[in-house]
């Protein structure tokens, strides 16, 4: 089987591209770690860049929420950040310091989920911009990435507690640990099958 791979050069070397996601119009959204941007590129190879209004903040994840707006985490300033379909930033600051924010998601009702890797916490921002926090028992948890499963509850993984965590949009939450000792889970997605 014969795959073609097209790249497409960002005009910012070093810039650090990380985190990925498709929008509905079939634009692809990603951030760029170094260069502190959420940028854009379109079917024709087109690249168009936003600057993060907040200096060195480390973006990481992102996703297009069904609003057409991209929500992102800023795992250095401590931020959740939102660029509008207009093409504007409005960024919601974090209650702890340093919860080095990191996967995003969004769930039911046009929440917004995140995990914060530090305090081992995974967060809620409403509508009306609150934001919501669930500690998981284990500090050291270390949650990563998250995704919204079949059942509509948040499923993530806990990193350094070789577990994937299961939390409800009322609080509940479930822990499965993994088999294979010290397997350091990342990457977490809802398959076509139903399953996690």
């Amino acid at each position: 089987m014969t795959m073609n791979i097209t790249e497409f050069a960002i005009a910012k070397s070093d810039s650090g591209p990380y985190g990925i996601a498709a929008a509905k119009d079939g634009n692809i959204w990603f951030t760029q770690h170094k260069a502190n941007q959420i940028s854009c590129i379109n079917k024709n190879g087109e690249i168009k860049a936003y600057a993060v209004p907040t200096p060195d903040a480390k973006v990481m994840c992102l996703t297009v929420a069904s609003s057409g707006d991209v929500w992102f985490t800023e795992n250095a300033a401590n931020k959740i950040g939102r660029l509008t379909a207009a093409g504007n930033f409005i960024e919601y600051p974090l209650p702890q310091p340093d919860s080095e924010p990191y996967g995003i998601i969004e769930g039911l009702n046009g929440d917004i989920w995140f995990t914060q890797m530090k305090g081992a916490r995974i967060g809620k921002l409403t509508a009306d911009g609150t934001i919501y926090e669930y500690e998981l028992p284990n500090k050291e948890a270390y949650p990563a990435f998250i995704t919204l499963g079949p059942d509509n509850a948040l499923w993530f993984t806990e990193n350094q507690h070789n577990a994937i965590g299961k939390l409800t949009d009322t609080g509940e939450l479930t822990e499965y640990p993994i088999p294979t000792p010290a397997s350091g889970p990342v990457g977490i997605v809802n398959g076509p099958d139903g399953a996690i």
